[in-house]
């Protein structure tokens, strides 16, 4: 007997495919929020190396022209700390506090005021939820990647579809799934 769960013209689930996962689950502020900050210091990685590293060369020579009392330590004015060093934490800090007020914000999106139901199969995922229902071909993600809590899954650069780790039963669906995903062509970082 298979197990169909319709929604609506757009879509079919079924159950009955070898290996399929169901799960169930509403994203909370906090993982909106963690995946954010994921998403935005992926994209931002290099320049933030980049920025840290020049942080850490000004600081070695402020460091070296003080404890060497050269009359050189004109050149480090407020200004140039500032922008050398505090710019770079400046910019991280904003990071968390965007991605703290896109979180709030989404809160607020009807599409994510209720459970959604999401069916991984050989064939793709299927979802079913507030905001309506989509059937997507693995082929649609580029990238996935793990973190602690959740996969994010990026169908685009700068955005990713989260599934909270919660919403398995437990480690064996979680192994089911990372091993649904690389068996579908998927690297997981």
């Amino acid at each position: 007997m298979s197990a169909l769960v319709t929604c609506g013209s757009l879509c079919a689930f079924t159950m009955d495919e070898p290996g399929a996962i169901q799960i169930s689950f509403q994203l909370t502020q906090q993982e909106i929020y963690a995946a954010n900050v994921s998403i935005a210091l992926r994209r931002y990685r290099n320049l933030i190396r980049f920025l840290g590293a020049f942080a850490v060369i000004i600081s070695v020579m402020l460091v070296g022209e003080i404890s060497s009392g050269a009359p050189a330590l004109d050149r480090f004015t407020p200004g140039v700390v500032f922008m050398s060093i505090l710019a770079p934490l400046l910019f991280v800090a904003t990071i968390f506090a965007s991605a703290y007020a896109a979180a709030k914000a989404l809160s607020d999106n009807p599409s994510l005021r209720g459970p959604t139901r999401w069916i991984f199969s050989a064939r793709g995922i299927s979802t079913w939820g507030p905001g309506g229902a989509s059937e997507l071909n693995w082929s649609t993600y580029f990238l996935v990647r793990e973190t602690k809590t959740a996969f994010l899954l990026y169908p685009q650069r700068n955005f990713a579809n989260v599934i909270p780790k919660r919403a398995f039963a437990n480690e064996m669906e979680i192994a089911r799934f990372r091993a649904l995903l690389t068996g579908s062509g998927l690297k997981i970082q």
